[in-house]
């Protein structure tokens, strides 16, 4: 039996500090969990993970991204110097997901 579980979270709250303390206080809680749960469930075969991404644009985000401050911490702590685009995670969704990653965990 090989099950997945598929945690997201946001690194930009754990790097930059710049979001609301609700919101960093469950994404950190998210990152522990997996790490938690993927020691302790691996040897039942099963996997925990989590995709760390910066921002997307969303419901949530979208008054935070479009300010002059949030525009400056992206251009000076982000590589790419932008925000993610929609479909740029399906790739390591796909990942965590399929067979390919049964060895992966935390």
């Amino acid at each position: 039996m090989n099950i997945k579980k598929i945690n997201s979270k946001s690194l930009v709250c754990l790097r930059f500090g710049f979001c609301k303390v609700y919101l960093c206080t469950t994404k950190g809680g998210v990152l522990m969990l997996t790490k938690a749960l993927a020691t302790k469930w691996a040897k039942h075969g099963i996997t925990i993970n989590a995709i760390g991404s910066a921002y997307f644009e969303s419901e949530v985000t979208e008054k935070t991204i479009g300010s002059d401050e949030f525009g400056k911490i992206v251009k000076a702590y982000c590589p790419m110097g932008r925000i993610g685009r929609q479909g740029e995670l399906d790739g390591a969704l796909i990942y965590f997901a399929s067979d390919a990653s049964s060895y992966t965990t935390g």
